[in-house]
């Protein structure tokens, strides 16, 4: 009997966070060719050659990013007689009207029937971000920023009454028209390429410390972060470590 071929390290991988995650963005990185037709199962966004690294790597996390944005879901809140629901816009199949009450049909065939007219249930959405509810904890992961308009943000402490303690990859990526941005002490994790590509992005405002930090969370950032400059924090040290400008 033929012996199974054992997989590279970084095709174990792939598979491993496939299993957990179909929707993540994979890109596999090797000098070795002959593995771009075995990563091909586990479907990368990109295969990048290490001899090509310097010229392709940009291109294909800005693609990422993009694609990123794509996949960003928002929510609508319904207000049913049992409770405040929240629902993602994906998984809405259709409204049904009647009578001053409205049937929110999904896509597993639940239907929630709502005191409300569509134009009143538009209302409920958030207008400003989309997002992610941490489940277990009632929290809430901001994974996009839906405005184009303003150079200034302030990023809430709640949304829908949820806490908010996350910044998702690439959450605000891509916006050229901000300048500033504060940050509330509420946030305490900050995932990859956050500000991304927001090329006039000057200053960010970090009002309290930020204890989980993936690498490249500050993406291409060029600007100055305003933190408490306490060697003890986890900010101020992946700022010293990562050449950050700090005030």
């Amino acid at each position: 009997m033929e012996q199974m071929r054992k997989l590279p390290i970084g095709i174990q991988t792939f598979e491993k966070l496939r299993e957990e995650n179909s929707d993540i963005i994979l890109i596999f990185v090797s000098a070795h060719e002959q593995y771009v037709f075995e990563s091909i199962e586990y479907s990368p966004f990109r295969y990048i050659r290490k001899s090509r690294i310097e010229k392709e790597l940009f291109l294909d996390l800005k693609a990422a990013y993009a694609r990123l944005g794509e996949m960003q879901d928002s929510y609508i809140v319904i207000k049913t007689s049992e409770a405040d629901v929240r629902i993602k816009h994906s998984d809405i199949m259709y409204f049904e009207t009647a009578a001053r009450k409205v049937g929110v049909h999904l896509n597993n065939g639940e239907i929630l029937n709502v005191r409300k007219t569509i134009k009143e249930l538009e209302i409920s959405k958030d207008k400003k971000y989309s997002y992610r509810i941490n489940e277990g904890e009632n929290t809430v992961e901001i994974i996009g920023y839906l405005k184009k308009n303003v150079d200034s943000l302030h990023i809430p402490e709640k949304i829908d009454g949820l806490k908010v303690t996350s910044l998702g990859e690439a959450s605000f990526a891509y916006h050229e028209e901000l300048k500033c941005i504060k940050v509330p002490k509420t946030v305490t994790s900050m995932k990859m390429a956050v500000f991304g590509s927001s090329v006039n992005l000057e200053k960010v405002y970090f009002a309290g410390d930020v204890k989980n930090i993936d690498d490249w969370a500050f993406g291409d950032f060029a600007g100055t972060i305003v933190i408490e400059k306490n060697k003890c924090t986890k900010l101020y040290k992946y700022a010293v470590d990562n050449k950050i400008s700090m005030e």
